[in-house]
């Protein structure tokens, strides 16, 4: 139990959150409320960590400020993330990876430098929604 406390409070502390280890969530602002979530995820140690939106309710600021946390920590411990996207401007600066996804099915699978503004703009026709991009960022 001694190394669980060690895990979460460093998790905490890479989070930039130590400071609130004794206050309840529900007392939280949102954005302290999102880095919670990550150091949980993050004490628990994974090797691969699956995000589904993990900033789709935040501003663009706030949004670039947790995938920096997020696939910073996760690539400091070693760890991949994979998460889901529908912000191409946000693939292209914190991935490595993209694949857009159409009907369920993989429209592209390329490294973040070969994707062309031509993919994002046709999947975007193409399902007059917006698309689902996949990412990876790996360590």
């Amino acid at each position: 139990m001694p190394r669980d406390l060690d895990v979460a409070r460093a998790a905490l502390a890479d989070c930039g959150i130590a400071d609130l280890a004794e206050r309840r969530v529900d007392s939280l602002s949102g954005g302290q409320r999102q880095r919670v979530a990550i150091a949980r995820c993050l004490a628990q140690e994974p090797r691969l960590i699956l995000a589904d939106e993990p900033v789709s309710n935040l501003d663009p600021a706030r949004a670039a400020e947790i995938l920096t946390l997020l696939t910073g920590a996760a690539r400091a411990r070693g760890a991949t993330v994979l998460f889901s996207s529908h912000q191409p401007d946000l693939a292209r600066r914190f991935a490595d990876r993209i694949v857009g996804m159409r009907d369920g099915r993989i429209a592209f699978d390329v490294a973040v430098g070969d994707l062309s503004d031509v993919a994002t703009a046709d999947l975007y026709r193409e399902t007059g929604a917006l698309p689902d991009i996949g990412l990876r960022a790996v360590t």
